[in-house]
């Protein structure tokens, strides 16, 4: 989740910054952009074709885009939520990514199995998880919900590199 988390601590820069290019992404282009990205992650999710983490990739800088050009002209400039939501991100993703990469994971049966059982559940797919994300971008006086849903899709992103390491 590298380009997001590149792409969370530029918007947050630029928010904090009150760059003047803040107004140029707010267009329905990069609206359209945004879902198009998050469509083809969450293709890549369900179908499994290619390697999912691309699909995770794809998704949430989708999701942050479409987040961003929906709820920028909704809420004022002087509003801390695009800074303290994109560090918060930034914090997460790049936890899981630096406790994640590279360990070689040794897990005993039973938590392999156990783990399994909560990654096969219906409500625990990453397509429903994403949905859930797309959802909650058009609810705007919602506005914890956003967060809490790509915490959602984090963590699940995390317990899928878990697995995927502790198989290797």
């Amino acid at each position: 989740m590298y380009f997001f988390i590149i792409l969370s601590l530029v918007l947050c820069y630029m928010t904090q910054m009150q760059n003047i290019l803040l107004i140029s992404l707010v267009t329905p282009e990069l609206m359209y952009l945004g879902y198009t990205l998050s469509g083809i992650g969450l293709l890549i999710v369900f179908l499994k074709k290619i390697p999912i983490k691309y699909g995770y990739e794809l998704f949430s800088i989708g999701a942050l885009l479409i987040w961003y050009t929906q709820w920028q002209p909704i809420f004022k400039d002087d509003s801390p939520i695009f800074f303290v939501f994109s560090l918060y991100f930034v914090f997460l993703a790049t936890f899981i990514e630096l406790n994640l990469q590279g360990q070689k994971i040794t897990v005993d049966q039973i938590t392999r199995e156990k783990m399994n059982i909560i990654v096969t559940r219906s409500q625990f797919k990453p397509w429903t998880i994403m949905l859930g994300v797309l959802i909650s971008v058009a609810l705007y006086e919602h506005y914890l919900l956003y967060p809490v849903m790509m915490t959602l899709l984090m963590i699940r992103f995390a317990l899928f590199r878990y697995l995927k390491q502790c198989d290797n």
